[in-house]
């Protein structure tokens, strides 16, 4: 049975991932979250790629570059360059 569910879930995240309902981070964290309250990892195993510095630095990126856009330096930047 638990087979069945995690195909399921693979499945739909496929469908998420190349239809970009949710933004692509909301789907990962969703089937996170969905494998860990129907039992298919354990937490311990839901938490270990956070563990990873490649993940934490990418992370820091998204924030970096969220901040930058709405900042609006990058558009100063371009426009003193010319």
């Amino acid at each position: 049975m638990e087979i069945i569910f995690l195909g399921v879930i693979i499945l739909t995240a496929l469908v998420l991932f190349i239809s970009e309902l949710f933004p692509i981070d909301v789907t990962a964290l969703l089937v996170l979250g969905l494998l860990l309250v129907l039992g298919l990892v354990s937490p311990a195993e839901s938490l270990a790629g956070f563990s990873n510095p490649a993940v934490m630095t990418i992370a820091c990126l998204f924030v970096m570059s969220f901040a930058l856009q709405k900042s609006h330096i990058l558009e100063y930047v371009i426009i003193s360059d010319r």
